[in-house]
Parts: structure tokens; sequence; C-alpha cells
């Protein structure tokens, strides 16, 4: 099954966004499981049930991720203080798949560091600053995203 590109208002009408419970920093907080960050392009947690996407970057890679009709990308990375090597072609993936039209979603455990880690290094190969995608990606989706430093640090190195 293919779905259109879609809009906000559209993916709400089809899958109802559900809170999730993570932790992160120490303190527990209650996230969207998953947030369109800019028109196709979506971060957040493993689906538990078809979406209306055509691309999947599983960063978590734990558990199988059936997405009818999509293509999955499954690599594991860690969420700790050094930056997985990579990183830079997982964001063309996922560049290439949405400027070409293409509904994209990178998830990872929680949808807050690996997933912005690869999101916002895809906004810098766009045009963005370090400092400006981050900042966006907070806006959007959490503050808390992007909370693990030494990412950060890698992002702002880069601009």
């Amino acid at each position: 099954m293919r779905f259109p590109r879609n809009t906000a208002g559209w993916w709400q009408a089809r899958l109802p966004d559900r809170p999730i419970t993570v932790v992160a920093l120490g303190q527990q907080t209650t996230v969207p499981a998953n947030t369109e960050v800019l028109p196709g392009l979506w971060m957040g947690v493993k689906p538990d049930g078809p979406l209306p996407v055509h691309h999947v970057l599983d960063l978590w890679a734990r558990e199988p991720t059936d997405m009818e009709g999509a293509e999955v990308y499954r690599i594991h990375l860690s969420d700790s203080d050094t930056v997985p090597d990579g990183i830079d072609e997982l964001a063309r993936w996922v560049n290439t798949r949405w400027t070409q039209g293409g509904v994209v979603l990178v998830h990872c455990a929680a949808g807050l560091n690996r997933s912005g880690l690869v999101l916002a290094r895809a906004l810098m190969l766009q045009g963005w600053t370090a400092r400006r995608a981050i900042e966006w990606l907070r806006n959007v989706r959490h503050p808390l995203v992007l909370c693990n430093r030494a990412f950060v640090d890698w992002l702002e190195a880069l601009s």
C-alpha cells in the first residue's frame, strides 16, 4: 500500500497520536509518539501499526519493523557519549527520499537523541546551521530532543 505525501492533519486523521512516557536526563516526561517536523518528515518511536509513510529509518533495530509497503532501513545506533560512524550516510538516505517527495519516519527508542542526531544532520546537509536545526527539532518535537551533549557538540563542530 502506498500513501500520498501527507499533512499533519491527514496523519492525525489516520493514526491518532499516542503519548509515550520517556526518561531523559533523569526526568520522566511525556512526548508524542511521532511528530511531523517538516511536511513529510517525521521523527519518533517504533510504530505499532501501519503508518502513512514511504520510508522508515529504524535506528533502534531491536525488533522487526514491519511496515507494509514502506522501504525500511534498519541499523542500531547507540545513544552514548560517542557519535556513531555513518551519520552522514544516514542523513543523505533521509534527504534523498524526502526531497524526492517521499514521506519519511526516522525513529529510535524514545524519538529524541538518535533520531534527532540524524534529522539535525539531514537538515544541515540542506543548508541549515546546527543551532537552527537543533532548536527547530526541540521546538516542534520536545525540548529534550538532542539532550545528549556529545551529539550536540559533534553537530556544532560541523557548522
